[in-house]
């Protein structure tokens, strides 16, 4: 179980690390190469979808991925999402307080 547990925190990382690295290019990205990163990025996050989320922080940030853009807007439901994430972030907080490592 741990050596399953350790392979699944290990490919959420790196499949995480490509993304974020793919996020950071983007944002310093001529206008020529944007479309070829935006699809790349969109292939990122249907692999990190599809990986078993490690931890509660894993899935805090599938959901921050999926909203990211719904967050962004001045509506209720926006706001709604924030909230959820906030909630996610202090309950993760607390859980791994409790158990002295992360959640």
């Amino acid at each position: 179980m741990a050596t399953t547990t350790a392979n699944r925190a290990r490919r959420w990382r790196n499949a995480l690390s490509k993304y974020d690295a793919l996020n950071q290019r983007l944002d310093e990205a001529q206008p020529h190469e944007v479309d070829a990163i935006e699809r790349e990025l969109a292939d990122r996050e249907a692999e990190l979808f599809d990986l078993p989320s490690p931890s509660f922080e894993a899935v805090r940030q599938k959901l921050a991925i999926m909203w990211r853009l719904d967050i962004e807007k001045p509506d209720i439901e926006a706001g709604e999402k924030a909230l959820i994430l906030e909630d996610l972030d202090d309950l993760i907080a607390e859980t791994a307080e409790l158990l002295g490592s992360r959640a």
